[in-house]
């Protein structure tokens, strides 16, 4: 999703008159599109673009909807990058073998703007819904990892509190070391909440308005 919080469509299709046509529909229905005509480059795109949903032709020359959608599926579960198949092979085997590759549904050419943009909405949301759903469960992890962390430096803390002499000239060895360590597992923790939160906290790769939280 770009920042103007649009949902952005990968329109990948060898027909350039066809693919001007979905791209102004989708425009019209306040979505973003860009198209790629050369399916060789479509892997490429969908790395540079980061698209919310791809609208993937089944028959292109060079390289076919069929391979470009099983090269996703390596990368991307359903949820994670919706694709939608366009096919003008209206038929169930071929809708059968869509599904089957990995698509989340299809479009028959030439395409209904009506059908296409319910379709597209549905998918949308329910990807959505997901990254939020991801959301919401990292954050309780991160927190239950906060609490985890505080009660672990309260203990060596307390340890090192109670380890400080009245008197430094009578300090012994052993109550030298017993510090020390507690030190270095105060100063461990610390290294692990600064990792935590200048390494493990970024954004969700497919979506601008969603913060995500990867452990």
């Amino acid at each position: 999703m770009q920042s103007d919080g649009k949902p952005k469509i990968l329109i990948v299709d060898d027909d350039e008159d066809s693919a001007v046509l979905v791209m102004r529909m989708l425009q019209l229905h306040d979505l973003n599109a860009v198209v790629v005509n050369d399916s060789t480059m479509a892997l490429k795109a969908v790395d540079d673009e980061r698209p919310d949903l791809v609208l993937l032709d089944l028959i292109m020359p060079r390289i076919g909807g069929a391979e470009i959608l099983l090269s996703l599926r390596e990368k991307y579960s359903r949820v994670e990058l919706p694709v939608v198949m366009l096919t003008a092979m209206d038929d169930s085997s071929s809708m059968a073998n869509c599904f089957s590759l990995g698509a989340n549904d299809y479009l028959a050419k030439p395409i209904d703007s009506v059908v296409a943009i319910a379709r597209i909405s549905t998918q949308l949301a329910v990807s959505q819904l997901y990254r939020e759903n991801l959301a919401k469960k990292e954050l309780e992890t991160l927190n239950a990892m906060i609490v985890t962390y505080n009660h672990e430096i309260n203990n060596p803390l307390s340890a090192a509190m109670l380890g400080l002499p009245s008197d430094v000239k009578n300090v012994s060895q052993e109550s030298i070391d017993e510090l020390r360590a507690s030190l270095e597992r105060i100063a461990g923790i610390v290294k692990k909440i600064e990792h935590l939160a200048h390494k493990s906290v970024h954004m969700d790769r497919y979506s601008d308005n969603t913060r995500i939280v990867r452990l």
